[in-house]
């Protein structure tokens, strides 16, 4: 597997783990807020997914910057979170910091991977779709 496909699969992971953190929250609130944003980071994951897994420039790029940007905020966001108690008045709140951790560590690892000189050499080896 190469690493572009290897990327993909952890951006993939990353929606996963957020529809399925969403399920959750709807199931026992019964409100389907951010319903928006949750379709906005899919739709990115589904785009950069596909960049990725055809070999598209476009997909690296894109892959990165949606990898990079999203998990740096993760990272920087976690400590003021878990010391606001953010997730205290939910019923399971080890499960929600575990579904957190798992975004920032699947779109770490999908940027790790994207930023190697293998993976930058493939992309830039292959032409953009329609050129």
């Amino acid at each position: 597997m190469t690493r572009l496909r290897l990327a993909a699969f952890f951006i993939a992971l990353y929606g996963l783990i957020l529809v399925a953190n969403a399920a959750f929250f709807w199931s026992w609130s019964g409100e389907a807020g951010d319903l928006l944003r949750l379709g906005a980071r899919l739709f990115g994951c589904g785009l950069a997914c596909h960049g990725l897994w055809t070999g598209a420039t476009w997909g690296w790029w894109l892959a990165a910057i949606f990898s990079g940007v999203l998990g740096v905020l993760g990272m920087l966001s976690i400590i003021p979170l878990l010391a606001a108690d953010v997730f205290a008045n939910r019923p399971y709140p080890m499960l929600d910091i575990a579904a957190y951790i798992g975004f920032t560590t699947a779109l770490g690892a999908a940027f790790v991977l994207l930023m190697t000189p293998a993976a930058r050499r493939a992309a830039s080896d292959r032409q953009s779709v329609g050129e």
